[in-house]
């Protein structure tokens, strides 16, 4: 009998041609039947943005696995064939597979990720989530144009300066330096699909019961202030921590704050 095949190397056998970034490729290692964690990361983002959380969640005793999405860390061009169905199947299907083999299985997702989060705890009986700098809206506006723009312009690339003055989510600048993802550019359509994306798991809060952990940057400038408070008072847990950062900006767990990410996720699943 030959090797199985995970639902993540079939969703990747379906792109032709397919180059992985170096760093961005999945992270599989289950080896603990009992405990497994979910990670999964962010829009135009890679599983390398979860790589950090994932080992200190492993080096904890947890089976993990990070995805990565179709059209994610390959090309922004091939990013522009795929759609918000295509990640969350990836997402939805790297649960099942983690959940067939491991007893329990908690989800920590980043930004995008905890979308997914959320709707994959109303789907299955998820005991705890940790939404990571969870999006509630998108601050540029221009978002509400990409049903026409998409037609004329699939892919607005960045100039060299912009790209050179990008944050990247992240203010820690050796961080910054290696994080791998998309920043030539930004694929309209697939912009919109995050939008529609959002609007889904912001319907789907009342109706989450896992028990929840909560974390976001007084310095993220990727996604709206609001965001936390938001989820706070709308998502149907009973049972909700909280943790605010100070120095961090969108991708938290990969950041000056990713040390203290790490432990709160790892006491939150051990708790």
């Amino acid at each position: 009998m030959g090797r199985r095949i995970l639902p993540q190397e079939e969703t990747a056998m379906s792109f032709k041609n397919l180059s992985v970034m170096p760093g961005a490729e999945m992270i599989c290692r289950i080896t603990n039947r009992d405990r497994g964690v979910l990670l999964l990361h962010g829009f135009m983002g890679s599983p390398f943005e979860m790589k950090y959380l994932a080992e200190r969640v492993a080096d904890a005793g947890y089976s993990i696995y990070v995805p990565r999405y179709p059209g994610h860390g390959t090309t922004i061009e091939e990013m522009s064939a795929s759609d918000a169905g295509d990640w969350y199947r990836a997402a939805r299907e790297a649960y099942l597979e983690l959940r067939s083999r491991c007893g329990e299985v908690y989800i920590a997702g980043l930004s995008m990720g905890a979308l997914f989060t959320v709707l994959l705890s109303r789907e299955f009986d998820v005991a705890r989530i940790a939404l990571l700098s969870m999006p509630m809206g998108l601050p540029d506006r221009k978002v509400y144009a990409a049903p026409l723009v998409k037609y004329f312009a699939p892919i607005i690339y960045h100039t060299p300066e912009q790209i050179s003055a990008l944050n990247r989510g992240i203010n820690n600048p050796a961080d910054r330096a290696v994080h791998v993802s998309y920043y030539e550019g930004t694929p309209v359509a697939q912009a919109w699909e995050l939008h529609k994306t959002i609007k889904r798991a912001r319907a789907a809060l009342k109706e989450v019961k896992a028990r929840t952990l909560l974390v976001q940057s007084y310095g993220d400038e990727t996604i709206p202030q609001w965001s936390l408070d938001y989820i706070d008072k709308h998502i149907g847990s009973k049972e909700k921590m909280i943790l605010r950062l100070e120095r961090s900006n969108h991708v938290v767990c990969f950041d000056y704050d990713k040390d203290a990410v790490a432990q709160a996720v790892i006491s939150f699943f051990n708790s």
